[in-house]
Parts: C-alpha cells; structure tokens; sequence
C-alpha cells in the first residue's frame, strides 16, 4: 500500500468521511501521527496499512487480546482532537 492510500484510510477514520477521494493528498496526517505514542503509531499501521485484526495487533504488541481495538480507537480519538485534526487538511 502506498503512504497516500494509508493517510487516506486514517483520514477517513477519523473524520468519518463517506466520500470517495481517491488519491487524495491530505497534509499535515503524517505530522499528527507524528504527536501519537509509538504503541499507538503502530497500531495505526498495523490496523490501516497491513491490515491485521485487533487480535494479531494486540499480539503483535504484547498486549491483552482486547487492547488491540482500545488502543487504535484512543489514537483515533486523539486524531480528531482540535489540536491535531487542524494539522489535516485535504
């Protein structure tokens, strides 16, 4: 998968955005990423761009079989904080 398609699906997510956009360039996704703890970094990539399920993320973390979903939907959570969702912009 390339970066843009991955950005697109963390976009998507955390805006809730039906519309189709394609390749769109979405600036800034990369740099709220950034602000996100690398446990939760990681479950973003692991969940968005390789496409394994919360199970295999919360092993491949090291983590309770439930903490997979917990901490990718906290990640998104803080993605669409103010603070970081102005960093996205289309």
């Amino acid at each position: 998968m390339i970066d843009s398609e991955y950005a697109l699906r963390i976009y998507v997510a955390v805006f809730h955005v039906e519309k189709d956009y394609g390749n769109a360039d979405i600036q800034g996704i990369y740099d709220a990423i950034a602000t996100l703890d690398e446990r939760e970094q990681l479950a973003l990539e692991y969940y968005y761009r390789d496409g394994h399920s919360y199970v295999h993320i919360s092993r491949l973390l090291g983590l309770s079989r439930t903490m997979g979903s917990a901490i990718v939907k906290k990640a998104l959570a803080k993605l669409k904080h103010p603070s970081r969702s102005k960093m996205m912009k289309f």
